[in-house]
């Protein structure tokens, strides 16, 4: 009989948290200033990284340049 008893007490448990869970997560997603991934913030991140690796792409390109004037300047 405790068994039983346990077991409806898990099973109680289980719902209710679920319940819960499910209403903070459904308020969540309809907040559009939520800390949820969706496809804008997906976008954004895109364009961040996208922008960064130009940046990363001219800044190896200067480093090229100043290495080789370093180059030159030494053999002369």
């Amino acid at each position: 009989m405790c068994f039983l008893l346990a077991l409806y007490a898990f099973a109680v448990f289980g719902y209710v948290t679920s319940t819960l869970a499910t209403f903070f997560v459904g308020r969540d997603a309809e907040n559009s200033e939520a800390e949820m991934t969706g496809a804008k913030v997906i976008t954004d991140l895109r364009t961040e990284i996208a922008a960064l690796r130009a940046e990363i792409q001219v800044l190896i390109h200067q480093r090229q340049e100043e290495w080789a004037l370093s180059y030159d300047n030494k053999r002369a």
